[in-house]
């Protein structure tokens, strides 16, 4: 998704305030959406040039957990944690996810994100830790760092040990020093602590500017026709409600963007949604302000077999 102030490149404009005079913006941003229809979650990605950047990234980072462990060098590490009283993760994957996969390799949604949640929670160290979500036995983000501040205290760290090794001739692998290093465990450790947080801002910060746009979008297509949009829609049912919540989770298959559809149940529907159903429904209610779009169910399409 791309916004456009003016039709000469993309992005909003930026003018410094002035107390004498007014800055006046004519129209409304231009809001480009090239969506693409839902895919499912558990694909083993896109091809192309995209793909290769990804896979190459993630290696680098791989490489250098490894070559920082090897070492004994504090850096962030990232993982996960799981939790001891939900099922094993593997014996679920062996039992249950494998024997579901269909021709593609694919599990069943509901499957899919059960599988998920018992994977556990990501978390952050500097002890090396299996990402299993990743399936690496260590990981660290190394790839950018003119943008993430952790990425750069990872270079930092393995450019010191790189000096040292060429300084005294000798590998520091299995060493348990730290003498040479700009940041000791203690210090990575309380970086981390202030780090973390700020991190999680930052991405809460990118979805909501997102879902911003996104309700933007839709508003104005759909209040008042500045694109063409069709009367109903498929939506994919990704979460259920708990308890009093009237609100199901779905995806619009056409523009793979989150909506909120009213539970069935609620509207006289003899069916419930469940995790994998496919319905069709139109929207309903869409909130810029709140970022929502509410949509209403017509039919089920198709029921996914998860009882």
């Amino acid at each position: 998704m791309t916004v456009y102030e003016g039709w000469k490149r993309p992005g909003l404009g930026w003018s410094r305030p002035h107390r004498d005079q007014a800055h006046f913006v004519e129209g409304d941003p231009v809001i480009h959406l090239q969506a693409k229809s839902y895919q499912s979650w558990f694909t083993a990605g896109d091809e192309g040039n995209d793909l290769l950047v990804r896979e190459s990234m993630l290696l680098a980072c791989a490489i250098g957990a490894e070559w920082c462990k090897e070492r004994n060098i504090p850096v962030i590490y990232r993982g996960t944690i799981r939790n001891p009283e939900l099922p094993d993760p593997d014996v679920y994957n062996r039992e249950v996810v494998q024997p579901s996969v269909d021709a593609y390799g694919q599990p069943p949604m509901h499957i899919g994100l059960r599988y998920m949640q018992l994977l556990g929670q990501t978390m952050v160290s500097t002890t090396p830790t299996k990402h299993r979500f990743l399936g690496l036995p260590q990981y660290s983000k190394v790839t950018s760092p003119l943008r993430r501040y952790g990425d750069i205290i990872m270079h930092w760290q393995i450019e010191a040990a790189l000096r040292e090794e060429a300084l005294t001739g000798e590998s520091l692998v299995n060493s348990t020093r730290e003498d040479y290093l700009p940041f000791s465990r203690i210090e990575v450790d309380k970086i981390i602590n202030r780090l973390q947080p700020r991190e999680r801002l930052i991405s809460r910060a990118s979805r909501n500017a997102e879902t911003f746009w996104l309700a933007q979008l839709l508003f104005r297509a759909y209040y008042f026709k500045e694109a063409a949009l069709p009367e109903s829609f498929k939506v994919l049912v990704y979460s259920t409600p708990v308890g009093r919540f009237h609100f199901v989770g779905t995806i619009l298959k056409e523009y793979s963007i989150d909506v909120d559809m009213t539970r069935p149940d609620l509207l006289g529907f003899t069916e419930e949604a469940r995790v994998g159903d496919t319905w069709e429904v139109k929207i309903d209610h869409i909130s810029a302000y709140v970022r929502r779009v509410l949509v209403t169910p017509l039919r089920l399409i198709e029921r996914a077999d998860n009882k």
